[in-house]
């Protein structure tokens, strides 16, 4: 029997700016929204009562955002 690894999440950090830069530069992505900016370096300092950003990560790597 395999072992089942959980996928966490957890905030999304300043440092994680390249790797959602990264991710939000995908073809898949990009075709959502073309014109999209989501102003990594400014969003992920606040914290606004109505929001998380997080990172999903598997085994400990990350995998997507929420």
């Amino acid at each position: 029997m395999s072992k089942v690894e959980a996928i966490t999440l957890r905030p999304a950090v300043p440092a994680d700016v390249a790797l959602l830069r990264h991710w939000a530069a995908k073809p898949h992505a990009v075709a959502t929204d073309p014109n999209d900016d989501w102003e990594w370096e400014t969003e992920l300092t606040r914290s606004p009562p109505w929001r998380e950003q997080l990172v999903a990560e598997l085994a400990g790597r990350p995998i997507g955002f929420v």
